[in-house]
């Protein structure tokens, strides 16, 4: 039972790491995001190439504020966690606006 209770400060410590190495940045046609330690990756893609977007709340992120925005395209997901709602919600718009206004072919 005292493992579960060392197991809590572990978890704490390897999201705040996480949290702190993860970048993002979004310009005009792009959407990329980047993180890790030592298995760096990075992710990008363009926005007019977007399925769906989601915005979510956990429970924590409900309680400070935050929200996570998903980006989904054919080749995957790009999810941006611990954001604050409103720049979570301009993200959303951002990307939403970008697909709807765009006339380019998706192919």
């Amino acid at each position: 039972a005292a493992f579960a209770f060392v197991a809590v400060p572990i978890e704490w410590a390897r999201r705040r790491r996480h949290v702190r190495r993860f970048r993002w940045d979004l310009t005009r046609d792009e959407l990329a995001a980047r993180g890790g330690v030592v298995d760096a990756w990075t992710r990008q893609t363009l926005l007019r190439k977007t399925n769906g977007v989601r915005l979510r709340r956990t429970w924590f992120e409900r309680r400070h504020g935050l929200a996570t925005v998903s980006v989904s395209t054919a080749a995957g997901a790009i999810t941006i966690g611990m954001l604050p709602v409103d720049e979570a919600a301009a993200l959303r718009d951002r990307v939403l606006a970008s697909v709807l206004t765009d006339d380019r072919a998706w192919m």
